[in-house]
């Protein structure tokens, strides 16, 4: 049986993808560049680590985790770099890398709010202040560098940081984690690179005190000079003078939770640490599947968007799901697949990629606009041509978190095991896996996301013996997988088909995921779509976009009985598909009265273009729905 299943690693598979490779390349040569421009020149976020740097006192500017969209950038510039290696990019990091190291302490600390404006107050307001957050950030920049890049500046840094919180929270008797989960995974992540068992050992405990009673955070709002930064935190972390902890999935031991609570960011960074130490733990993988099941039936959008409501960035009831004031945050869809990828390794299932991959494409990918300059934050299903990506943002998580997700694009699509190679969802390129201490090479040519053919080409010398398992996705209702036309014999295992055999030099895989046009409707306990249906087709949700002075995309009724035609469209890069769908508009009359006792209504014939959601609002201003009506 192969060993546990890992991402496949950032030097280990090159993106040649007419989807992905674009906007690869438009990372290194737009993206990334601009939001240095934007840390650098139009906020004072590497200022600060200036002054820092200098050991000033005073003179922080922006908010107390601007440190992390630092981070973020540096880790998506790591993998940027190792598809597209870039002089003047390179650059750029070098001078910011040099930057976070001069300003870290000789002790490891590194956090430039408390280090300039509050330094006798280190890690007494935990709840609410994203100290740890921020390191844990710093930490996975650190990884990422040395495992894309091979370059260790940061790792060397990140080891002194890692050492202090194992001394002050691990061999100390002070309890603590941070409000804003984002550490525990960083401390695995770098423990698994570096064997450090002391940071897995501290990641365990901070998961597992997390939802104790009493709760550290509880003893925080005793502290009168900690808590002062943060006026807010009793309101958001309970009601009145009584704690609850839901905000910060705090309310109850992590084995406990069936229910998904709380700001979505943090919950999905919480459950997908808890995912990487589960592999031996019956209750807690157990309470994970029930969170998941709570999350993924009940209060997720179609687009794998979560997080429904503005007030707590976060979670509210089950079935409320409203489109036009969704909230949907985009790091939210990027923490789902961060923890739907982690479950499908922890219990080697696909259906945990289903919606992984949902939220890629859609809840995700939405969060960038096609010039790779301008980003949502939020992510509606419905618009009224008042929501546009802007250039940034004064909470600018969003921009570097989709900027890494797209850089280590490849590890969501991709797993290996000695001897086994796991395509959740194909992606172009080339790349090897160990089987048996042999390498094996291998190139994958795809049309996915828009049509359904793959083909997997392998580099052999001579015959060897290895698994590939292919992904069953939920949309598709067969797979095919031929060897030079021939239906090649396999099994179907926890929702992968499997195929376990010899394979000869030149041998090329097909593989054919049925994709065809789906129209989708709602349970109708969510009340905002009883009526409407959605259009799906594979991986990509549909959306509905009308200029303005047009029908708005409300009036429209789908005639589903019809079929759906899909093209190329020649307003869309990248060869993205629209697709034509008949109908009709109802038709407003501003001269009827505002309330009438007539049931005449004036309907125009008319087909619609649809695109995928991830492509709305790159055209000007618009109206859109994701979900119409049903003629």
């Amino acid at each position: 049986m192969p060993s546990r299943i890992q991402p496949i690693p950032i030097s280990n598979f090159h993106v040649e993808d007419d989807f992905w490779s674009p906007r690869l390349k438009l990372l290194s040569e737009v993206t990334l560049p601009q939001q240095y421009d934007q840390i650098a020149n139009q906020t004072p976020r590497l200022e600060n680590f200036r002054k820092a740097a200098r050991r000033e006192s005073g003179g922080f500017q922006g908010r107390y985790y601007d440190d992390s969209d630092t981070h973020k950038w540096l880790e998506a510039c790591a993998y940027a770099l190792a598809h597209n290696p870039s002089p003047k990019l390179q650059a750029k990091c070098d001078e910011v890398i040099s930057l976070v190291i001069d300003a870290q302490e000789p002790d490891g600390y590194l956090n430039t709010f408390f280090q300039l404006n509050h330094p006798h107050l280190k890690f007494r307001n935990l709840s609410m202040m994203h100290e740890m957050y921020c390191m844990g950030h710093f930490l996975e920049a650190a990884v990422a560098w040395s495992e894309a890049l091979n370059d260790n500046r940061l790792l060397d840094a990140a080891r002194k940081t890692v050492s202090l919180l194992i001394s002050e929270f691990l061999e100390s008797d002070h309890i603590g984690f941070c409000g804003h989960e984002e550490i525990e995974h960083a401390l695995l992540r770098f423990s698994n690179h570096t064997g450090d068992e002391k940071a897995k050992e501290l990641a365990i405990k901070m998961t597992n005190s997390r939802g104790q009673t009493p709760s550290p955070f509880e003893a925080e709002w005793n502290d009168a000079e900690a808590i002062a930064l943060s006026p807010w935190a009793q309101r958001m972390l309970g009601t009145g003078a009584r704690y609850s902890g839901e905000y910060v999935q705090d309310h109850l031991p992590i084995r406990e939770h069936n229910i998904v609570v709380g700001h979505a960011v943090r919950a999905m960074y919480l459950y997908m640490a808890a995912a990487q130490i589960a592999e031996n733990d019956a209750e807690l993988k157990n309470a994970l599947q029930a969170v998941w099941h709570n999350m993924t039936q009940r209060r997720m959008y179609i687009t794998g968007g979560i997080g429904s409501t503005a007030t707590n960035e976060g979670f509210t009831n089950d079935y409320d799901l409203p489109n036009y004031n969704s909230y949907a945050e985009t790091c939210a869809s990027v923490g789902l697949a961060m923890w739907g990828r982690q479950m499908a390794h922890l219990f080697d299932e696909a259906d945990f990629a289903d919606a992984m991959e949902r939220a890629i494409f859609n809840g995700a990918l939405s969060g960038i606009s096609f010039c790779g300059s301008r980003y949502f934050y939020a992510n509606p299903l419905e618009s009224r041509t008042d929501h546009s990506r802007v250039p940034w943002f004064e909470c600018a998580c969003c921009p570097p978190n989709i900027a890494r997700m797209i850089g280590s694009i490849s590890q969501y699509a991709l797993a290996v095991a000695d001897g086994e190679l796991t395509v959740y969802f194909p992606i172009g390129g080339s790349g090897s896996f160990e089987s048996t201490g042999n390498p094996v090479g291998f190139t994958i040519k795809t049309e996915h996301p828009h049509e359904s053919k793959s083909l997997i080409s392998f580099d052999l010398k001579f015959a060897a013996k290895f698994r590939v398992r292919i992904r069953y996705p939920d949309w598709s209702d067969s797979v095919t997988c031929t060897l030079a036309g021939n239906q090649v014999e396999s099994e179907f295992e926890n929702g992968f088909i499997v195929l376990d055999r010899t394979w000869d030099p030149g041998d090329v895989l097909e593989i054919e995921l049925e994709m065809e046009p789906m129209w989708m409707r709602t349970n109708p306990n969510v009340l905002a779509n009883v009526g409407k249906v959605a259009l799906t087709k594979g991986p990509l949700v549909f959306c509905l976009e009308s200029e303005i002075g047009t029908l708005p995309a409300t009036l429209f009724f789908a005639s589903t009985e019809v079929d759906v035609h899909f093209s190329p469209d020649p307003g869309l890069p990248y060869g993205i598909q629209s697709a034509r769908v008949s109908g009709a508009y109802l038709v407003p009359d501003t001269e009827d009265p505002l309330y009438d006792t007539s049931k005449e209504l004036m309907f125009l014939d008319k087909e619609a273009t649809f695109i995928p959601y991830f492509a709305w609002s790159n055209r000007g201003p618009s109206r859109m729905a994701v979900w119409v009506n049903e003629a």
